[in-house]
């Protein structure tokens, strides 16, 4: 199953509400940039800088000043550099767009010395961070209130270290190419949504219930999935590629699994249901083995929707009990004849 989500991409430049200044700035920046107390950009208003418009002029954004507020959708243009210094805030008002053509740099810092991108006050969540060319690394930031914490258009991003707390989308993956490791993100609608290939390791959704889905959503087989904690989400994962090493835990569903995807040495634990499949194609592209699946009360698996076969052999399932494992799982007529899962041989220990 390939989804096709279209969101409105906000590109180009709108008409400034407050005027920016400065020249166009060298190819790739200018290095190492000096703060000497003025902004270059945007107008200084009771200790904040208001932006809106074309960013053209390379400079460094500091907590010397209380925030920047990007009132419109505004443009980081090709060849400027602006560096953000740690402690830094920026806020993007609703529906609002920072898009960055030239270079965002953050300054790594860890705790209260993290750097802020927010979505404006008054909104639960509002702004977006969109990257739309080029390659970037972003490292030791927290997202807050975004509608997407970080929208990768075209280009590359590495994300290491940030935190995203509430957002429809922490990160949105176009057409680029993305890494996001030793992460935090938790109460947002969708974890990360890929339509290109992605790695994602070592990172930590909690879902807090509610819509939570953090998606790891791929094409062909390419989107990788590493050492991850998923807690409490509506659906842990959905994914194409190779999913490994994981621990999904107290999720509605723990796996919707789709076409090309490897399962594998991954622990599920307190699911309501373990996999669930809604309209799986082509079964036989699925890998689904050394697992461990700790909870042989809650439903093992929910085929349903195909009349293909489900492969699920070679798992630990907490049991070795058919009559046990014949309860927990089910077909879309829970008649054991359509939609059949071949289950054993099953494994007697945990991987």
């Amino acid at each position: 199953m390939q989804w096709i989500l279209v969101l409105p991409l906000i590109l180009g430049l709108m008409t400034a509400c407050g005027k920016t200044s400065g020249n166009d700035a060298p190819e790739n920046g200018g290095g190492n940039l000096e703060f000497d107390g003025n902004p270059k950009n945007g107008e200084l208003s009771n200790g904040q800088v208001r932006i809106c418009g074309d960013i053209n002029t390379s400079e460094v954004w500091t907590s010397d000043f209380e925030k920047y507020v990007i009132t419109c959708d505004s443009e980081i243009t090709a060849g400027t550099l602006i560096e953000v210094r740690k402690g830094t805030t920026i806020e993007i008002y609703h529906d609002v767009k920072l898009i960055v053509k030239g270079t965002l740099n953050f300054e790594s810092a860890q705790g209260a010395e993290r750097s802020k991108v927010m979505g404006g006050l008054g909104y639960d969540r509002a702004g977006t961070l969109s990257y739309q060319r080029g390659n970037h690394n972003i490292s030791g930031v927290i997202f807050e209130r975004m509608q997407s914490a970080i929208e990768l258009v075209v280009g590359s991003i590495n994300v290491d270290n940030i935190e995203v707390t509430k957002a429809d989308f922490g990160f949105y993956n176009y057409s680029g190419s993305a890494r996001i490791r030793n992460s935090h993100l938790k109460g947002l609608t969708y974890g990360v949504y890929s339509e290109n290939p992605s790695k994602v390791e070592n990172s930590f959704f909690d879902g807090e219930l509610g819509n939570s889905q953090p998606f790891m959503v791929g094409v062909a087989g390419k989107t990788h999935v590493r050492g991850s904690r998923f807690f409490r989400n509506k659906i842990a994962i959905e994914s194409t590629g190779i999913v490994t090493e994981n621990t999904v835990q107290r999720c509605l569903t723990g796996v919707n699994p789709m076409d090309q995807l490897v399962l594998t040495l991954n622990t599920f634990r307190e699911n309501s249901t373990n996999i669930r499949s809604t309209g799986l194609k082509h079964p036989f592209r699925v890998k689904i083995e050394k697992n461990n699946f700790l909870d042989p009360a809650m439903k093992q698996v929910a085929f349903l929707r195909t009349r293909e076969t489900l492969d699920v052999r070679n798992n630990y399932w907490g049991t070795l009990d058919l009559s046990v494992m014949e309860e927990d799982i089910i077909d879309k007529k829970d008649n054991g004849i359509n939609g059949k899962v071949l289950y054993q041989p099953m494994s007697p220990a945990a991987f």
